[in-house]
């Protein structure tokens, strides 16, 4: 199997054609980036304006806010659909894909942002292409989920107003802005697809894009883009003049994919069963034809999955349905550790070259005056295969002593449910006995946790007082539950510093009294006297 980029070049004037096809097709309302002829970005306040005229062109689109970012800043968002609904609920009850779309988690990445803002005026209005849409789709849309961060300075700034990476933010949920976004609107609306709009990727590519890439979540979440959702893209943006492929980058012998961690959208997208789609419009090129090719690309999303309904939810809700499965009966392995492996196939892809300038700063200001030699690249090693190299296998509960408070905190901010004892109650359990700790630095937590841990567990038996927290793995985010406590994850609970307390200072323990870590394993499915923590 080869999978070859698209090598269609840009048509002129790509901004003029846009602009004229929006106002042929009777959209009167324009953005204030296209006011200005794609010189200017829309700002905050001229955002809500705009979300406030596009809500008075139809009756099938309701708009209201998530939360408040750290300086005050409304967060708003939009559901679209014909019959327009207001809730979850509702959505569910149509029995359609629900979409959730976004842009702007970091600041300074404006450009997919303006295309959602096309985006959303087209689906109210009458006529328009996206307007059909809404008869099969119910779409969600959070235009700026980091005012704060875009208005921080002319060029904005990546982080939020205290410097935080928030697309980093996703298991921690510490950041107001991606807090109430996740929780409100990327955990209560349950979607089918998740798109994540970002400025990145490589030259010549004008759109980027990537699936959840992390060994441990349904594989087929990300076949469903490999095999339907990109290819679909792709035709699409090259129907427009554009091109598209993957991020991140490539060289003259591989190409290289993003991270895996689940604190990244479309990785966290994957563990809670959603198919979560990164798109990247890449730095090299102008607002004029990133606006445009990011409008066809979220276009191409909406038309695949109104195309194959049935297929995209068949596969969220058998994903769902298995995780519950798995962690009802204490079935299969979680993957703690992971790497990149090369597909099994070869591909052909462009990359950017130009030998006088390779490794300056000059570098990106030639790609963006056309003045980058374009190489095409065939080879077989496409570094984007998750392959796991560690595993553990999946429980049926995972155990908490009945003090551990930030941590259940931690799990209930990513809607987990968490049980707690109502009576004392003695367990077989399975435990992991400490070997080494370690401190690293990670984003705004200056001394996160490693725990070096025995290959083999201890099992042992305990006696569990009333208020022990139990959290079973049975449950449509069991997968995002096994990563958060098992101890040997990138972003499990004692990792992230809510455990700290019970973590041994100095000396790790002896042969007699070893230090074990605090969360202990069920690994039989059995009834116990609890209650649900509210």
């Amino acid at each position: 199997m080869t999978r070859i980029a698209p090598l269609r070049a840009v048509g002129w004037p790509v901004a003029l054609l846009f602009i004229a096809a929006s106002a042929a097709a009777g959209q009167q309302l324009l953005t204030p980036a296209e006011q200005s002829g794609f010189t200017e970005y829309t700002s905050y306040s001229d955002m809500m304006a705009y979300l406030t005229e596009v809500q008075k062109t139809s009756p099938d689109v309701w708009m209201g806010t998530y939360g408040e970012t750290r300086e005050g800043r409304a967060l708003p968002y939009l559901v679209f659909s014909r019959p327009a609904v207001t809730q979850p609920s509702e959505a569910w009850a149509l029995g359609r894909p629900v979409i959730v779309l976004n842009a702007n988690v970091h600041g300074g990445e404006r450009t997919l942002r303006e295309s959602l803002l096309v985006l959303l005026r087209e689906m109210a209005t009458e006529g328009t292409e996206a307007y059909d849409l809404l008869d099969d789709l119910v779409v969600v849309v959070a235009p700026q989920i980091n005012p704060d961060g875009f208005e921080a300075t002319a060029r904005g700034t990546r982080g939020n107003s205290w410097g935080i990476d928030m697309n980093r933010d996703w298991v921690k949920r510490e950041q107001p802005s991606m807090a109430n976004y996740a929780r409100n609107v990327a955990d209560a609306w349950a979607p089918h697809i998740l798109v994540d709009g970002h400025n990145g990727g490589a030259f010549p590519y004008h759109i980027t894009y990537q699936c959840p890439s992390h060994a441990e979540p349904d594989q087929r979440l990300t076949q469903v883009c490999a095999d339907g959702i990109f290819p679909a893209i792709d035709e699409r943006v090259a129907a427009e003049g554009f091109k598209s492929w993957y991020y991140a980058r490539g060289t003259e012998t591989r190409w290289n994919g993003g991270g895996y961690d689940a604190r990244i959208g479309r990785n966290y997208s994957g563990f809670v069963n959603t198919i979560g789609i990164l798109f990247e419009s890449p730095g090299w090129q102008e607002m004029a034809t990133g606006v445009p090719s990011g409008v066809f690309a979220f276009k191409a999303v909406l038309d695949y999955a109104r195309d194959n309904a049935d297929y995209v939810m068949e596969t969220v809700a058998r994903a769902r349905m298995e995780t519950v499965a798995m962690g009802r009966n204490a079935e299969g392995d979680v993957v703690v550790e992971m790497e990149y492996a090369p597909q099994p196939y070869s591909v052909t892809y462009e990359i950017g070259v130009r030998d006088d300038l390779r490794g300056s700063p000059e570098r990106a200001a030639a790609a963006a005056s056309d003045e980058m030699r374009v190489m095409e690249v065939t080879n077989d090693s496409m570094m984007t295969l998750p392959v796991a190299t560690k595993t553990r296998p999946r429980p049926y509960a995972y155990i908490l002593p009945r003090d551990a408070v930030d941590a259940v905190a931690l799990l209930r901010r990513n809607s987990i449910a968490v049980e707690e004892l109502t009576e004392a109650v003695e367990l077989s359990v399975e435990a992991y006995r400490i070997e080494g700790v370690s401190y690293e630095r990670a984003y705004n937590h200056a001394a996160a946790v490693r725990l070096q841990v025995a290959d083999e567990t201890t099992s042992m038996t305990a006696e569990y007082p009333p208020g022990t927290y139990i959290v079973r793995t049975g449950q449509m985010r069991g997968r995002l539950v096994s990563h958060m406590l098992e101890p040997e994850t990138n972003d499990n609970v004692i990792y992230w510093n809510t455990m700290d307390a019970w973590l041994p200072k100095g000396n790790i323990g002896s042969e007699n009294e070893p230090a074990m870590v605090p969360i202990t394993k069920l690994m039989t499915p059995r009834g116990l006297p609890m209650r649900i923590v509210p």
